[in-house]
């Protein structure tokens, strides 16, 4: 409405300007002494010519009128849409308002006294990771997670799923992809990875089911392996898993749980070690969990085995088939230190009959990290391996390992970001 009356303003101007240019132009005829009919026709003319200038103006101000009243109404529409649907509901404003980014970077500087030869320290990027989630609609959410891990892995798609759910209308999830199954829970605050995670991690492409409700959460699996039963190439291994948590209140809150796998040899580091990935039989696995906090204190433990031996020709441990065993006890505190937030971790681990693994029989780690800048870590470890015994020996696809009796001292600084 304020441009309207600005415009309507200007007509009585126009008007007043084109009256006095037609006044001076006909002051000019009479000085030259025209006749009195030759000025009234003059007159006539400009007269005229003022009157087309102003319906011109009044078609230009009646446009105007009917974009700002177009305007208006679109305005409108797009406030009576954000009202019923929401500003950030993506099934009215489209997928991408659903998406949401993130990804960590970690450095490690190390330095290591091993079993035997020379002491060795590096410098790796030891994770470069970058994450998409995208919640599409209500039911439909997508992940992507790249990965890559000096030494180890090169860039490539570490998880990528698509998960059915709505917890408003039921606990039941639906999920598929390639992700890391929920077998084991490998919790810790040190930077190394628990020898539960390095016995027990497994990536495969799942068809998964399962529940959230009331602390309460579950879910059964299904995979094809690279480990093949008789060489069957079907969607024919499988796991489960169980698990409670409360929260107390008052910064008091327990954990629980417990899962199987059908194939434990599908776990990352067995499949790299195994010298027959077509036995007779799969080798199956069990882990159980707990967890409980209090006050800062956080005391955590997990058991991670295989089920039964696996087959002498497969993996061998000290003449007889491999029964692989990994265990964690740990302890976490969590302060403020300068106004900075900081944690400490002391962690007892071990494993049996994992020889031929290269994992050691005992480690020990005490660890701390605090937060220097917002969501930038500083972490130190200190790390001490115990090896099985010169007398041990195990069978992998590298051929005949055996035990050295040594110990081996690692330091690791890491410095982490998370965005």
């Amino acid at each position: 409405m304020g441009s309207t009356k600005k415009n309507m303003g200007l007509k009585p101007v126009l008007t007043l300007l084109t009256a006095s240019m037609a006044f001076v132009g006909s002051a000019s005829v009479l000085a030259a002494g025209p006749s009195t009919e030759d000025r009234l026709r003059l007159l006539e003319q400009n007269f005229a010519k003022l009157q087309k200038h102003v319906a011109r103006q009044d078609k230009v101000i009646a446009n105007q009128h009917d974009t700002i009243a177009r305007q208006r109404r679109q305005l409108q529409r797009q406030i009576d849409h954000v009202n019923e649907n929401g500003a950030s509901n993506s099934s009215g404003g489209g997928w991408w308002q659903g998406v949401e980014m993130s990804g960590v970077i970690e450095v490690e500087a190390s330095a290591s006294d091993p079993y035997e030869g020379s002491q060795t320290s590096d410098v790796v990027v030891a994770t470069a990771e970058i994450g998409i989630a995208a919640q599409i609609n209500d039911w439909v959410a997508g992940e992507i997670t790249l990965l890559h891990e000096e030494d180890d892995t090169d860039l490539e798609v570490d998880v990528a799923t698509i998960t059915i759910a709505n917890q408003d209308v039921t606990p039941f999830f639906f999920s598929t992809g390639q992700t890391y199954v929920p077998f084991g829970v490998f919790e810790t605050g040190a930077i190394a990875d628990p020898l539960t995670l390095e016995l027990g991690e497994t990536r495969e492409t799942v068809l998964q089911v399962g529940f959230e409700n009331n602390g309460w959460s579950g879910s059964i699996f299904a995979f094809n392996g690279d480990v093949d039963k008789d060489t069957d190439d079907q969607v024919d291994q499988f796991g489960a898993n169980l698990g409670y948590s409360h929260d107390f209140g008052n910064g008091r809150s327990v954990t629980v749980g417990v899962s199987a796998i059908s194939s434990l040899g599908d776990s990352d580091a067995l499949q790299d070690v195994l010298i027959d990935t077509n036995p007779g039989d799969y080798t199956g696995g069990a882990s159980i969990f707990a967890s409980f906090s209090a006050g800062g204190w956080t005391i955590l433990g997990e058991y991670l085995t295989a089920t039964e031996e696996f087959a002498m020709g497969t993996l061998a441990h000290n003449g007889d088939g491999a029964e692989p065993s990994a265990w964690n006890v740990e302890l976490d505190y969590e302060t403020t230190l300068f106004g900075m937030p900081t944690s400490f971790a002391a962690a007892v681990q071990g494993t049996n009959q994992a020889l031929g693994l290269e994992l050691p029989e005992t480690r020990y780690i005490l660890a701390a990290s605090t937060e220097i800048y917002e969501n930038t870590t500083l972490s130190l470890e200190l790390a001490h391996d115990e090896d099985y015994g010169s007398g041990d020996t195990a069978t992998n696809t590298d051929g005949v390992v055996t035990g050295t009796g040594e110990s081996a001292d690692t330091v690791t600084l890491q410095l982490a970001v998370e965005f």
